[in-house]
C-alpha cells in the first residue's frame, strides 16, 4: 500500500473537467491543491443550486481516480501536508453524489487514506497542527461515506478497515485508529438509528480470527476497543453486547471463548482483572481459568455479576446460557 509554490496567476494546468492522470501525479503540489480545491468547490456549487450531477464532463469514479493519483504522488513516508486534507475534503463532497462507490475501490481509498493518517509524523507544534486537521477531515469522510450508505452490512465493511490499525505494532497508530472508531461509532448510531445491531456487529468484528498465542496483544486491543465503545452505546446495545460475549465464552474454540469473556469485563471497564498482570502466560491462564469455570459449573462469576447487576436495568439478566 502504499508542499507549495506560489500560486500561479494563470489558471493551473489541469481543472475537473480536464483530467490528466500523468500530469497530476508529476505536478507541484500547489497544483493539486488549486485541482482539489476547484473540485470540491464544484461540489459545494452543484448542491446549493440544487442539482444532483456535477456537471462536469468526468463520472464521479473518474475524479474519485484522479484524487487517488494525487495522494500516492504524495511521499510514501507520510509528511504533514494540506494536500491530505484537501484530497479528503474533496472525496467528502463527491460522496454527496450518486453512484455510492463499488467497494473495491472504496476499500482502496480507506486503506490510503487512513495510511497517510494514522502513520503521518506529529512530533513538531505545525506537524501536530497538520495531523489534527487532517484527523478531523478523515472524520467528516468517514461520516460522508457512511451516510451515502447508511447500512448495517457498510458500517462494519467501514469498521473492518480501521480495525486493521488497531492491531498495529505501533502505540501512535492503534490510539488514532481508536480515537477514529469511536468518532464513526457514535456517529452511525445516529445515523443508523438505535434499532441497528451495533453491539453485535462489533463484537463479532473483535474476536480473533487466529490464535494470538500468550502474547494476548491482540485481546488487549480487543479490550481498548469495547472499553472505548462502552462509553457510546446505550443500555440496549450494551446487554446485545454482554450477550453475544456470554454466548462467546461458551464457544468451544479458544479463539472465540477468550475474546468473548474479555468483552464480558472489558464492556463493564473491568478488562483489568485479566490484564494488569505483566506476565502474558499469567494472563492467558487467567482468562481460560474463567472460561473453564463458566462452561463447567454454569455460572456467572460473583464478580461479574455485581458489575454487570451494577450497570442497571438488569443486564446480568441477558445471560442465559
Amino acid at each position: 500500500m502504499t508542499g507549495g509554490d506560489e500560486a500561479h496567476k494563470s489558471p493551473p494546468c489541469f481543472q475537473p473537467d480536464s483530467l490528466d492522470f500523468k500530469h497530476i501525479l508529476l505536478c507541484p503540489d500547489q497544483e493539486k491543491l488549486d485541482f482539489l480545491r476547484a473540485l470540491s468547490a464544484s461540489c459545494t456549487e452543484a448542491l446549493e443550486n440544487g442539482r444532483n450531477e456535477l456537471g462536469l464532463p468526468h463520472k464521479k469514479v473518474e475524479l474519485v481516480k484522479a484524487i487517488m493519483v494525487v495522494m500516492e504522488s504524495l511521499p510514501v513516508t507520510p509528511v504533514p501536508s494540506p494536500v491530505i486534507s484537501c484530497a479528503m475534503l474533496a472525496l467528502y463532497h463527491l460522496s454527496k453524489f450518486e453512484p455510492s462507490l463499488d467497494r473495491d475501490l472504496e476499500s482502496y481509498v480507506l486503506r490510503l487514506v487512513l495510511y497517510y493518517v494514522f502513520t503521518m509524523e506529529s512530533t513538531s507544534v505545525r506537524s501536530q497542527d497538520f495531523y489534527i486537521s487532517s484527523c478531523l477531515t478523515l472524520e467528516v469522510l468517514l461520516k460522508g461515506l457512511l451516510v451515502g450508505d447508511a447500512t448495517s452490512a457498510h458500517l462494519l465493511f467501514l469498521i473492518k478497515h480501521i480495525n486493521f490499525w488497531l492491531e498495529s505494532s505501533g502505540n501512535k497508530e492503534k490510539m488514532r485508529a481508536l480515537t477514529c472508531a469511536s468518532a464513526l461509532i457514535g456517529h452511525a448510531i445516529y445515523v443508523l438509528g438505535p434499532e441497528v445491531r451495533l453491539s453485535q456487529i462489533l463484537s463479532q468484528d473483535l474476536w480473533c480470527q487466529d490464535d494470538c498465542g500468550t502474547e494476548m496483544l491482540g485481546y488487549i486491543d480487543t479490550c481498548m476497543a469495547v472499553e472505548a465503545f462502552g462509553e457510546i452505546l446505550n443500555q440496549a446495545q450494551k446487554e446485545e453486547m454482554i450477550k453475544t460475549a456470554w454466548l462467546a465464552a461458551y464457544n468451544f474454540w479458544l479463539t472465540t471463548s477468550v475474546p468473548g469473556i474479555l468483552i464480558l469485563y472489558a464492556v463493564v471497564g473491568k478488562a483489568s482483572v485479566f490484564l494488569l498482570d505483566k506476565n502474558p502466560g499469567h494472563v492467558y491462564k487467567k482468562t481460560t481459568d474463567a472460561i473453564y469455570r463458566l462452561q463447567k459449573e454454569k455460572r456467572i462469576p460473583r464478580i461479574l455479576e455485581v458489575l454487570l447487576y451494577a450497570q442497571g436495568n438488569g443486564s446480568a439478566k441477558c445471560l442465559n446460557p
